[in-house]
Formats: structure tokens, sequence, C-alpha cells
């Protein structure tokens, strides 16, 4: 009997210990605005968080691809829709990211959930035109293959798929690729 309830309590703590950490608030709810003070905001608290939320990621990813601004954003001759202007929710900022392949179709972000590094590294793959090596020519940008590239290139700090980013390394890693996208020449990497 004893042995069975040491292996039940065992079995409960590794389901408890393998879920997603969620935070009670994300920054991108209070600081989610595309005004330049708002944007400002936003990323100096961003860099003071110890682990990104999903709402978070997905902010910052908007705003390093300039799908937000004030001027209503043009990427690419694409005029983002109405619904990501002004005060975006987080499931229209989701929408928009299901529908630019950040997310799977069936896939889905709980908004203050930690985020995962390899969705964010597919994300920034498919919008910064990395192509990768031949695992990520074959089989697409999946999240592995996408994260693997970014450590590769240096653009992100060595991280599994399924770890968090805290603030300072997703604003490191997104300044590194628009330092890239730009022909800028990045400052030696730093890890955090």
């Amino acid at each position: 009997m004893r042995i069975w309830a040491v292996a039940a309590s065992t079995g409960v703590l590794w389901s408890v210990g393998c879920a997603r950490s969620v935070r009670e608030a994300s920054v991108a709810d209070t600081l989610g605005g595309v005004d330049m003070m708002a944007e400002l905001d936003f990323w100096d608290q961003l860099a003071a968080q110890d682990a990104v939320t999903n709402h978070d990621a997905l902010h910052a990813l908007l705003l390093t691809f300039e799908f937000l601004s004030e001027e209503g954003a043009v990427h690419e001759g694409e005029r983002v829709g109405a619904a990501l202007q002004g005060g975006a929710d987080f499931e229209a900022k989701a929408g928009f990211a299901r529908s630019r392949g950040w997310i799977p179709a069936g896939g889905t972000l709980v908004a203050d959930e930690t985020a995962q590094a390899g969705w964010i590294a597919r994300a920034i793959c498919l919008e910064a035109g990395i192509e990768g090596g031949l695992n990520m020519r074959l089989f697409g940008p999946v999240p592995r293959y996408a994260l693997r590239e970014l450590t590769y290139e240096r653009l992100m700090g060595s991280k599994s798929e399924n770890q968090a980013l805290s603030g300072l390394e997703l604003i490191a890693t997104l300044g590194r690729v628009q330092d890239r996208r730009t022909g800028l020449v990045s400052a030696p990497r730093q890890d955090f």
C-alpha cells in the first residue's frame, strides 16, 4: 500500500511540475497602447519581468515587426486590420498571429501563461525571413528548428523550446533581429 501511495504522489507532483506558470497580469494589459509613450513604458516594464507572458510576447513581436503603430501600421504593403489598432485585446492579437503562422491554426495560447521560446522563435524566423539549415528547410520553421537556428545565428540564447524567456532576453533577441534586418552590426552577445 505504501509503495502505491508514493507512486501516486510522484505522478501528481510530476503532472503539476510540467504545467506552465501563470502570471497575475501581463505588462501589455496595462501598457499595451500604440502611442510613443505607452510603447516606451511597455519596453521599460517588460525589461523588469523575470518571465514574459504570451500577451507580452505577442505585443512585443507586433511592435518589433511594425504591425502596431500610431499611424496605422503598414508592413510589406499589407495593412493591418482595425482590430489591432488602438487598444487591441489579446484575442485579436492571437488571431492575427495565427493568420501569420506564428501559432498553429489549432493551437491556443493563454494570455497570462509564460511564453515558450519555441513559438517566439518560429514567429521571428517567419517575419525576419530566416530560412535556416537543412532541417528547417525540410520541415519548415517548427519551434524546435527555429529556436536552433536563432541560437546558431547568435540571435537568441541557448534555450529549450518549452522554456520561458525573461523580459531582458526577449528585448535583446528582438534587438539583434532588428540589427540583422537593418544590416547593423550588433554589439557582442551577452547572456542574461
